[in-house]
């Protein structure tokens, strides 16, 4: 094995954390004990940056999704959650629904603006070309907060905002050469 599909193992596994900004940082596939402690993480972030944009049913709706029995049952049929880890600390989540659909992307404040977003990202890319190499696009339903953020990571809008459950959200797709 090269010294890139190393690294590119050594990434998607965790077994050795890469140097990102000054700080060690392990993407790997969440465990299901630590279900809580992601459900933590992202119940925090969610609060934090996009609650504030949701009526009542929609944060009742999302909090629902994100609770570790919702996470749990996902992961038995066949969905995946990476995390980002500092040590011991989870730092940044994201699940991949649907092989080629994401949801739960979050990374702690504290951490943004350090290129773990991006890691998460090309790490379910690999993962969804892994279980699909055909796959030339991956889906997201943006919240109002995030949509800039997606804009940099390459997504564009798929269609306008619309609300489903008191849930606002902007279809955004990114596509991708698997060439």
């Amino acid at each position: 094995m090269g010294d890139n599909e190393k690294s590119k193992d050594n990434l998607t596994t965790g077994k050795v954390p890469i140097q990102m900004n000054g700080i060690q940082i392990s993407i790997r596939e969440a465990r299901l004990d630590e279900l809580p402690a992601v459900c933590t993480m992202i119940g925090d972030c969610f609060q934090r940056f996009i609650a504030p944009d949701y009526v009542e049913e929609g944060v009742r709706e999302c909090l629902n999704f994100m609770s570790p029995t919702a996470l749990e049952k996902r992961l038995a049929g066949g969905n995946l959650v990476l995390i980002a880890s500092s040590g011991d600390d989870i730092v940044g989540t994201l699940e991949i629904r649907s092989q080629g659909h994401i949801s739960l992307f979050f990374v702690k404040p504290e951490y943004h603006r350090r290129g773990i977003g991006r890691k998460l990202l090309r790490t379910a890319i690999q993962k969804c070309l892994e279980a699909n190499p055909g796959l030339s696009t991956i889906e997201v339903h943006s919240s109002p907060y995030a949509v800039g953020i997606y804009k940099q990571l390459g997504f564009t809008a798929a269609g306008p905002e619309a609300t489903d459950k008191g849930i606002r959200f902007t279809p955004m797709r990114m596509s991708f050469s698997t060439a």
